[in-house]
This record gives C-alpha cells, sequence and structure tokens, in this order.
C-alpha cells in the first residue's frame, strides 16, 4: 500500500541529488549536475522504503521526522525549508 504522505520530490540539501516518489509505485532519481537518471519501483511499508531499480540494484532507506534517510544521504520534501521556517 503506498503512502500518499511520501509521494513527491525528494532532495538532499544542495539539491544535487533528487527523487521524485510517484504515486504509482515508481521513482525517478537524478544524481549530479548531468542530473544522471535512474529509474526504479519503490515499497513503503510502515516508515521503511525499499527500492528497485530497473537495472536490479535494490536499496532502502527510512523517514524518519519528516525525512528520508538512505545510509547517511538525507532527503528533504520539497518545500521542508518553509516547513521548518514556519
Amino acid at each position: 500500500m503506498m503512502e500518499r504522505d511520501f509521494t513527491g520530490l525528494w532532495t538532499n540539501a544542495d539539491h544535487s541529488i533528487r527523487k521524485v516518489l510517484l504515486p504509482n509505485g515508481r521513482f525517478i532519481a537524478m544524481v549530479g549536475p548531468q542530473a544522471a537518471r535512474y529509474q526504479g519501483e519503490y515499497s513503503i511499508i510502515g516508515n521503511r522504503i525499499a527500492y528497485r531499480k530497473d537495472s536490479g540494484a535494490v536499496g532502502e532507506g527510512e523517514f524518519i521526522d519528516g525525512v528520508l534517510y538512505q545510509g547517511e544521504l538525507a532527503l528533504y520534501p520539497e518545500g521542508y525549508a518553509e516547513m521548518a521556517a514556519a
């Protein structure tokens, strides 16, 4: 079951890594200045997310206090700075 609250654009602090979680269970990730693109599927159970790139590579992360952590990488939802300042 998809968690609607988690769909949308997620980005790191300098916007060099961006991930879009689509409502249909697909994701698109863009990395670096040339915006290398990766695509695949994701699933969410509770506050955990599991990824599977179309290439077969897998990954996972966890949502904690509105931030998506993937190892040491923190991704913030679009508008996070404005929400945090309010």
